[in-house]
């Protein structure tokens, strides 16, 4: 358990650095501390859909957000959920290299 417990703190840390080094101006980062996986919300205008797409011609899925929001009028259209659990660290690399060309609109 304890080191399940190492492997994804490792994972979780390169995750979070690798989104501030590659994608500061992209997105922001919400629930860094919730399990395994993360909110990412676009600073580029982007809407989830357009997040979600985006991604997926990258090879890269994330997922909505807005299904699970209560009160979808509150949620602002701009976020998905990155999970890490089952992804290597080699991936995760690839994965935010990605990410970070499919969601540049600058």
């Amino acid at each position: 358990m304890r080191k399940l417990c190492v492997i994804n703190k490792r994972k979780h840390d390169l995750l979070v650095r690798l989104i501030h080094e590659l994608m500061s101006n992209q997105v922001v980062i919400h629930g860094k501390y919730a399990g395994f996986h993360i909110l990412l919300e676009s600073t580029q205008g982007l809407t989830e859909k357009e997040m979600i797409e985006r991604a997926k011609e990258y090879g890269v899925l994330v997922y909505p957000v807005s299904i699970f929001w209560h009160d979808v009028h509150c949620y602002s259209n701009n976020m998905v959920l990155l999970s890490f659990g089952y992804v290597s660290e080699k991936q995760l690399t690839k994965g935010i290299e990605q990410l970070s060309k499919a969601w540049n609109t600058i």
